[in-house]
Order: C-alpha cells, then sequence, then structure tokens
C-alpha cells in the first residue's frame, strides 16, 4: 500500500510502504500533537486515514472506507473494569458523547451528569431517559406521542414488573394520573385497540369488562357500584368460600334499604334460590296485580304478600291453593244484654287468615233474664259459618257451669248460652258472667 502517515507534531510518523491493512506497527515512543505512541504498543488494523489536530478543532479524526467500522476497540483483558473510557470531571455539562444520524433531528447525545447516565435529545435541551447510579429510571415527557411503547413477542408477556420479596415491603406499580372525568389514569384494551375492558379515570369512577356493546361494571366517583345488563347469562354471580361464610353482605346504615328495581310489568322472577344449581325456590314480583310471592321450585306452594293493606296468602300441597294467613289484631267493646245494669267490656281479638281468636274482657253483673248476648263484633271478625264454641268457667247464679257461645253468619252479635245446647237458659237472678278476672278466651272460624 501506500506510505500512509499520522500527521501532526513534531513530525509525521511513516508507515512501511507495502504496510497491509491489519498489520501491527511498533513506532518509537513520541508524542504527535497531543496522540501518545508508546514503544511496543501496537498500533493496530489501521484501514482508513487517521489524523491528530492541535491547537483547535476536534483532537481526534478517524473517516472509515465504505462498508468499514470507524474503530474498533478490543481489551484482550481478562478482570479489567474500564475497557474505553471518557473523562470530563471539570465540565458542568459532563461528559457527553454525540451520535449523529440520519433522518430529521439526527443527533442525540449520550451524557453522564451528577451521577446520572442520560439520552438527550438532538437539540441537546431535554434528558430523554436517566438512569442514576442507584438505577432509577426516568423517561421525561415527549413533545408528542406515547413516552413509552413496549411491543411483546409471541407467547411471552409485553412487559412484567416484580416487587421486593420483603413481607409488607413488596409494592408493585403505582401511576400517578388523572385531574377528572375527562382524563384516565389507566387504560386496559384488547390488542387492536377496539375494546377497552378496564378504565380509571381521573375523579375515581371506572368501567370495567366489555360485553361487545358497553362496559359490564360502572363506577362513580361516590363509590356508586352499577352491572348493566349482560348480552346473555347471569349478569352477576357471587359464590361463597364454604358454609361457614356468606356469599355476599349488604350492611347499609340506619333505615337505608337494598333495593332490587327490576324493569318491565307483569309477573317476573326477581329472586330465584338454587342449590348445587337446582332451583329451590323462587321470589316473584307482580307489578299489575301488585304482589310478591315466594314460591317452591315448582311454584305450587308458597306465599303471596300483597302491597297496601292486602291479604297474605300461603299455599299447600293439599288445598293446592292460596289460603288467606294475613296477621292482624285490635280491641272492641263488648255491650252484654240480660243484666240488671249494662255491662261493657273490651274485648281483644288476634286473626291470621280466617282463624279469629278472641278474649271477652272481664265480665261480671246480676241476671235478670234466662238470656246474655254480647254485641258490637266488628264487620272484619264476622262470619259466614254459623258456629257454638264451648266454654268453661262461666257463672250463673254465682255456681261454675259450662256453656257455649253461638256466632249466627254476618251478624255483630254474640250468643253466650248455658251447657252444651245453643241458647241454654240462665238462671235470671244472682251473678252472671265469667268467674276469671279477664274473661275467657275462643277461637272461631270466619268462613
Amino acid at each position: 500500500m501506500a506510505s500512509e502517515f499520522i500527521s501532526g507534531y513534531p513530525a509525521p510518523l511513516a508507515l512501511p510502504v507495502g504496510t497491509a491493512n491489519g498489520t501491527e506497527v511498533y513506532p518509537a515512543d513520541q508524542v504527535i500533537g497531543g496522540l501518545r505512541i508508546t514503544k511496543g504498543f501496537p498500533v493496530a488494523s489501521l484501514f482508513g486515514a487517521l489524523s491528530v489536530a492541535y491547537g483547535g478543532g476536534n483532537g481526534l479524526n478517524i473517516v472509515a472506507s465504505a462498508g468499514n467500522a470507524v474503530m474498533t476497540l478490543v481489551d484482550n483483558s481478562t478482570s479489567s473494569t474500564t475497557s474505553f473510557q471518557l473523562a470530563a470531571q471539570s465540565d458542568t455539562n459532563g461528559v457527553n458523547f454525540k451520535m449523529t444520524g440520519n433522518g430529521s433531528n439526527p443527533a442525540k447525545f449520550l451524557r453522564v451528569m451528577n451521577g446520572a447516565f442520560q439520552v438527550l435529545n438532538s437539540a441537546y435541551t431535554q434528558a430523554l431517559m436517566s438512569i442514576t447510579d442507584a438505577g432509577n429510571i426516568t423517561v421525561g415527557a415527549p413533545t408528542s406521542g406515547i413516552a413509552i411503547t413496549a411491543t411483546g413477542v409471541a407467547g411471552s408477556v409485553a412487559a412484567q414488573f416484580t416487587g421486593n420479596s420483603t413481607t409488607g415491603s413488596s409494592d408493585g406499580v403505582f401511576i400517578n394520573s388523572g385531574t377528572n372525568s375527562s382524563d384516565f389514569a389507566l387504560a386496559v384494551a384488547n390488542q387492536t385497540n377496539s375494546q377497552q375492558f378496564l378504565k380509571l379515570f381521573g375523579d375515581g369512577s371506572f368501567v370495567l369488562g366489555f360485553n361487545g356493546t358497553a362496559q359490564t361494571i360502572n363506577g362513580a366517583a361516590t363509590g356508586a357500584v352499577s352491572i348493566p345488563a349482560p348480552t346473555s347469562g347471569a349478569a352477576l354471580t357471587v359464590t361463597g368460600v364454604n358454609a361457614a361464610n356468606h356469599a355476599a353482605v349488604f350492611t347499609t346504615p340506619s333505615d337505608a334499604q337494598v333495593v332490587i328495581n327490576a324493569a318491565g310489568s307483569g309477573q317476573f322472577s326477581t329472586l330465584q334460590f338454587t342449590q348445587n344449581g337446582v332451583l329451590t325456590g323462587q321470589l316473584f314480583v307482580d307489578n299489575v296485580n301488585g304482589f310478591v310471592e315466594i314460591t317452591n321450585n315448582g311454584g305450587a306452594n308458597g306465599v303471596k304478600i300483597s302491597q297496601g293493606t292486602g291479604p297474605i296468602v300461603g299455599a299447600g300441597p293439599i288445598a293446592a291453593a292460596f289460603v288467606d294467613m294475613t296477621p292482624d289484631r285490635g280491641t272492641f267493646t263488648m255491650t252484654h244484654t240480660g243484666f240488671t245494669t249494662a255491662v261493657t267490656s273490651t274485648a281483644t281479638w288476634y286473626r291470621i287468615g280466617k282463624l279469629v281468636t278472641i278474649n271477652t274482657g272481664t265480665v261480671s253483673g246480676t241476671s235478670n233474664a234466662t238470656t246474655w248476648t254480647a254485641t258490637g263484633l266488628p264487620v272484619g271478625l264476622q262470619t259466614s259459618l254459623s258456629q257454638i264454641i264451648g266454654l268453661a268457667d262461666m257463672e250463673d247464679n254465682s255456681a261454675a257451669v259450662f256453656g257455649n257461645v253461638a256466632l249466627a253468619t254476618s251478624s255483630s252479635t254474640l250468643t253466650f248460652g248455658k251447657g252444651a245446647n245453643s241458647g241454654g237458659a240462665w238462671t235470671n237472678a244472682g251473678s252472671k258472667g265469667f268467674f276469671n278476672t279477664g274473661g275467657t278466651t275462643f277461637s272461631y272460624l270466619t268462613g
């Protein structure tokens, strides 16, 4: 090859004529314009022109021929910690390494300043990424676009964050973002970004899941959570851990309610009860007829509760139909006849469906007739069946006797008789009534 030289001061370093590329040369010790060539140290793989400037400009320019590397540094040591070193401790900008490529804004800088390793933009005005000596990584805000994009390979996750293994100190990812409902702190979508599965907004509200038309769970900033109708299947399924633990617990403040608001009208199933997937009972609400009905799995037996003051009815296996079982209670005034002076008592009554129980209250007076009647039975307690009910501990002329009470259909009058026969005659003198203070109690059917 033609004679090549290293130019500089005090004199050029001449290479032997015909020296082939890659030939190692060992010049004598000399300093050439700031480049020290040490005797015995090889200048290896010299493929292109080498010039060393002095007094100003770049200290070293290396120009490679096409297809060849500009510089190759080989460290043959086995334990060295420093193969190549740049130092600029006195520079306020630290040590910088500039790389200029192609395209717009072609240059990027690598900088070590104040203990941090940084990547700077082409204008040398912003640290795009910074790594401290402790390993903390900071990515600066871009002028546009997404700050970090990670694309995974098939079969592997795109990114993974693993917390520390110390118990109580293994924290994960903290996202500090969002200001109101117009922006968000986190969004999770499918691979094509055509469906969003999770979105946490800046005001604390969220949407979760996607059924093809809408999110499946919505959470408001106030804490309220709603579940829109799914395209098919159950909207919400909660499975408990075992028999000793509840599947769900609803706790409300004082006087608050758990509301089931079913849309539509007519009779529809609001709640169904199953065991191992088999239907065992149902709760129906009928908005048209105004009742709530609880039935077994076949619907034949159950309880129906009407709205307002309507009846409560239940269906059993024998009647195979609904039977009135409405509970109620109250009092009324009984006015008794067949005494020298008017006798009244406060009667207390209980009713369950068509079964009525009445306590007469205290009744005692002087008889002046062989008959004894009591008026004042309310319409709601009157019967459609004529009945006679046996009574004990009755008093006739100061003697304890058995007797009875007779109820006529649709009548407000009760007729008390002596003995086993309806209307049995009383003595028209002496004490008459009930020996027991508080009267007596009897039950009958209204229909």
